[in-house]
């Protein structure tokens, strides 16, 4: 069944709440936690198209991402471009919203289901690949393939050399804790191709 809260708020109140009046559909694109050290290097690694990233979407006024937690949905949101725990970096708009404001909140509702906390993996279902999904189930075509390079070449070398990947990882965000589905650690959640334009 789809969680019954989400960030704190029944279902109930989230399709009661008045409804942003921007209708493009914008991918917020954040540093990876608060490393000055990271938001350097994603300066550097942006060039030859990867980094470290976390990621979001927003639409009808609400910004959605998808995190680690104890038990139930990783799905969640925030106000946006105002991810407590990331460095915002730039926002990208994917067109206007094929879906009402209702098929949009019904689609986070499915999603919810789908995208469990304790499913989080860094490597290979984190919020780049949730902005993906819910990219393509909005009718807007998928995540920039660059949002994903790096999920899957680090995916690759944590199944060669887990240590190694580990390592790598504390050094760019500065031990804070992540999750693999290994039995790792955890990136918590926060307690309270279509057409592209950056903006």
């Amino acid at each position: 069944a789809p969680a019954s809260r989400i960030a704190g708020r029944t279902w109930a109140e989230i399709y009661s709440a008045p409804s942003g009046s921007q209708t493009d559909v914008i991918l917020h694109v954040y540093d990876l936690g608060k490393s000055s050290t990271l938001r350097r290097a994603n300066r550097v690694f942006e060039k030859v198209g990867v980094g470290v990233f976390h990621a979001s979407v927003e639409v009808y006024g609400q910004e959605w991402s998808f995190a680690a937690g104890e038990v139930g949905t990783g799905v969640y949101s925030c106000q946006p471009r105002s991810s407590p725990l990331h460095s915002h970096r730039k926002s990208i708009s994917m067109g206007a919203a094929v879906l009402t404001e209702r098929e949009v909140l019904d689609v986070v509702k499915s999603l919810s289901v789908r995208w469990l906390s304790e499913d989080y993996d860094f490597y290979r279902r984190n919020c780049c690949h949730f902005v993906d999904d819910f990219l393509t189930r909005l009718g807007l075509g998928a995540a920039p393939r660059w949002l994903l390079r790096s999920s899957a070449a680090a995916a690759r070398l944590d199944k060669i050399s887990p240590k190694v990947s580990s390592a790598l990882l504390r050094r760019f965000l500065g031990n804070k804790k992540t999750t693999t589905t290994k039995g790792k650690e955890e990136e918590s959640l926060p307690r309270k191709q279509s057409s592209q334009r950056e903006l």
